[in-house]
């Protein structure tokens, strides 16, 4: 599903917030869920906490209403057919391409800069 929101806009919010020139507020700290963490820009982030340490952007939300799921690839005949293949670096290339279709790959990887995954927001 098209989403409108590309990886460099997202990019840019990270890097601000890095600057310290947008702030994030979170509505609850759970050990082990989905954060929610709100951005004085007005995006959302959705942010996984596993178990105390940063995991992985899961979904972003602007003000402008536009919205990426970082995750819906998985969901994608494509992938589970590759996913049931043996182990080879076809597979591996396979698996990587898919991934790669909605050009997010730098935003499910990003982790802030406060020394590793530990929680940085």
């Amino acid at each position: 599903m098209p989403h409108n929101l590309t990886a460099d806009e997202i990019l840019a919010v990270l890097r601000a917030i890095e600057r310290n020139e947008i702030t994030i507020t979170n509505d609850t700290h759970d050990y082990c869920s989905v954060e929610t963490c709100r951005a004085s820009n007005g995006w959302t982030f959705y942010v996984f906490n596993d178990c105390g340490e940063w995991d992985y952007i899961e979904r972003v939300e602007t003000d402008d209403g536009r919205s990426v799921d970082l995750w819906t690839f998985l969901d994608d005949p494509d992938w589970n057919r590759a996913c049931d293949q043996p182990p080879t670096p076809e597979r591996t290339a396979a698996l990587d391409a898919i991934a790669a279709r909605d050009g997010m790959e730098a935003i499910r990887a990003y982790e802030p800069p406060c020394g590793g995954k530990k929680w940085g927001w």
